[in-house]
């Protein structure tokens, strides 16, 4: 949960530099800036995804098992239901709680096949929110102790992205560490550390009152 002075080099060539990041357990930490500003390297970076740069002094402190979702998620071509199991044994009561959290019911309700239904090579019988749903209710089913969200309420529409904001976050999360780029800043009061991100650095960072003075 702790990332200091690193210097990642990513496949594309974007770089990350003097980045001294932290996150707790039990509170949100959001990740904020414009496009390009390196926000989903970082996360990319917090999920062991990016190469360290020959030569540079870095420290990374992760305590916990991961579960990443990124803006364009992976889907295995499988059904619905082993998306969400991922190898792991069915619990009724957790795979309903996954469904519920990530507001994924509904909509299996109007599947041919519901449970059983094909997602098609990279999901793409499914809608991007879908998608993103589906990602959600695999990592809640994972039950781990790091959560990385990387802008995912943007897939979303505005009920959907309330509810799982509201509810998953808010409540389903609340013990578990939380890191999530976002662009949705309504949502910035509820985060115990904002970091604010420019050209692969990190120019400010502070709760909530003191970023928005």
């Amino acid at each position: 949960r702790e990332s200091e002075g690193s210097s990642n080099l990513e496949e594309g060539g974007f770089r990350l530099s003097s980045i001294n990041f932290r996150a707790l357990k039990a509170e949100i930490t959001f990740i904020v800036g414009k496009i390009g500003s390196g926000k989903s390297s970082l996360l990319y970076a917090l999920s062991g995804e990016m190469s360290v740069e020959k030569g540079s002094k870095t420290r990374m402190l992760m305590d916990g098992t991961i579960a990443f979702i990124s803006q364009k998620p992976w889907v295995m071509n499988s059904t619905i239901k082993e998306n969400i199991l991922m190898g792991m044994p069915y619990n009724e009561d957790r795979f309903q709680e996954a469904l519920k959290y990530s507001c994924l019911a509904e909509d299996i309700k109007t599947f041919p096949k519901g449970l059983e239904n094909e997602t098609g090579e990279n999901g793409d019988a499914l809608s991007g929110g879908q998608r993103t749903r589906l990602s959600l209710a695999q990592a809640l089913y994972q039950d781990t102790e790091i959560y990385i969200f990387d802008d995912v309420l943007s897939a979303l529409d505005s009920y959907v992205g309330s509810f799982i904001m509201e509810h998953t976050i808010l409540e389903k999360l609340k013990h578990k560490t939380v890191v999530m780029s976002t662009h949705a800043l309504q949502y910035l009061k509820f985060g115990s550390l904002i970091y604010l991100m420019e050209d692969g650095k990190i120019v400010k960072q502070g709760d909530f009152h003191s970023m928005t003075q």
